[in-house]
């Protein structure tokens, strides 16, 4: 027979908590063995030892309810385009129905920071090969462009790299509807083919492509918690076509709405960076009054360096990363 006695430490530093949980196990056969196992628990901000101490290890991977998400037939009707030219309000530009006014295009429609070959681009890019799309351009990271003296450079190809940022609107509705190709590379990745929700200049939504070549398909975002804040979509291609990686080296993307109805149900990904099912632990296998034990603090010093530098600790939202405007 066994019997289990949990003694909890605490040791905080530069703001991080961290709990040594040691579970004695007591054999009673004749040999009389113990195993003394110590499991080091990050704590998340506000949680006591009490929340983790004898808590069922399996943790709940159970998605949010969808069943309460109104899922519209015709995205590409419902609501209203996200954002319009600031110089000509009755211009739609969501859908990049523009073009043909050489290398200051995009930046003559309002984007900005333009960065890379964006600032070449030659607006909404002819998307006749391109399945899924609607109207009759979309914006494509491999479009035609010019260069500063006003010469035209043709497709400038899937090796072509930079961001730029749309112009402002305001979030009126629940959800962010649009078309997005390319490949399928995050904002955290090292070969970005994304777009970004940047809400006071903070990176709050991604959305990348399914890596299916010129193709767009509908994704979501729910924006539901930003209403009537200021936002702008970041468009981002950091993926020269160098064959570092098996992804599509482009981005593409159409038809930017806004309305209380989901294109499809969102996507996880959208808002989560990374996903921890279980706090990271280390365990230590020594009796309390050996020599390891007694030597627990200095540990404790290495580990804090690396739960603080290379073990994520818990599930971190695009809010709390901040990235903009890398």
């Amino acid at each position: 027979m066994k019997t289990k006695q949990d003694i909890a430490l605490c040791w905080k530093k530069t703001g991080l908590a961290l709990l040594i949980s040691l579970t004695t196990a007591c054999s009673g056969d004749h040999k009389n063995q113990q195993e003394d196992d110590y499991k080091l628990i990050i704590l998340e901000e506000g949680q006591t030892a009490a929340d983790v101490i004898n808590k069922d290890e399996s943790d709940s991977d159970d998605e949010p309810n969808t069943d309460d998400i109104p899922i519209t037939s015709n995205p590409e009707s419902e609501g209203q385009p996200l954002f319009y030219n600031p110089e000509n309000t009755e211009q739609v530009l969501s859908g990049f129905e523009f073009c043909c006014g050489g290398n200051n295009t995009f930046q003559a429609h309002g984007f900005d920071k333009l960065t890379g070959d964006f600032s070449k681009f030659d607006g909404g890019f002819w998307a006749a090969d391109i399945s899924g799309h609607l109207g009759e351009r979309v914006f494509s990271s491999f479009a035609d462009g010019f260069d500063l003296e006003g010469e035209a450079l043709g497709q400038l190809g899937f090796s072509a790299t930079g961001s730029m940022i749309s112009p402002k609107f305001t979030i009126q509705s629940n959800y962010i509807n649009f078309l997005i190709g390319g490949g399928n590379n995050g904002i955290t990745d090292a070969n970005t083919t994304a777009i970004a929700l940047v809400v006071d200049n903070k990176i709050v939504r991604q959305a990348s492509g399914s890596n299916t070549a010129m193709q767009v398909d509908w994704q979501t975002w729910d924006v539901s918690e930003f209403s009537s804040q200021e936002g702008q979509i970041k468009f981002i291609d950091h993926h020269a076509d160098d064959n570092s990686d098996t992804d599509l080296p482009y981005l593409l993307v159409d038809e930017i709405r806004q309305a209380d109805s989901a294109a499809k149900v969102p996507s996880q990904n959208s808002k989560l960076i990374k996903k921890i099912k279980k706090p990271p632990h280390l365990l230590v296998l020594a009796n309390p009054h050996s020599l390891v034990y007694q030597m627990l603090s200095k540990i404790l010093r290495v580990l804090n360096f690396v739960a603080v530098n290379l073990i994520p600790t818990q599930t971190m939202t695009l809010e709390q990363l901040a990235i903009w405007p890398n």
